[in-house]
């Protein structure tokens, strides 16, 4: 589960991980905090990255996304439904560059 950090620490030992896979994440607003709670604890490097797919089913996606763009580079490109198909996008987070301040 997002955000339980029994999980985390038994994954986080696997680390660190250079990339982070999801697909079709964010279909429960209620979940929002606690996936972007995950991100930030498993994405450990300044390399690590996520690629994020998903279906915008209730239209709140923009509210994770802009969630996860505190902490992360967030580069989002929205794909146009088609026939039967939902609109849906291709995310990919990234660390933030650290700003050094002389």
């Amino acid at each position: 589960l997002w955000g339980d950090e029994e999980h985390i620490h038994s994954i986080h030992e696997q680390g660190p991980f250079d990339l982070i896979l999801g697909s079709d994440l964010l279909y429960d607003p209620d979940q929002y905090c606690a996936l972007h709670s995950t991100l930030r604890d498993l994405m450990t490097s300044q390399s690590s990255a996520a690629i994020l797919a998903f279906t915008s089913r209730i239209g709140t996606e923009e509210k994770f996304l802009k969630m996860a763009s505190v902490d992360f580079q967030v580069d989002t490109v929205w794909h146009s439904s088609t026939g039967h198909v939902s609109p849906w996008a291709s995310t990919v987070i990234r660390r933030a560059p650290r700003i050094h301040e002389n």
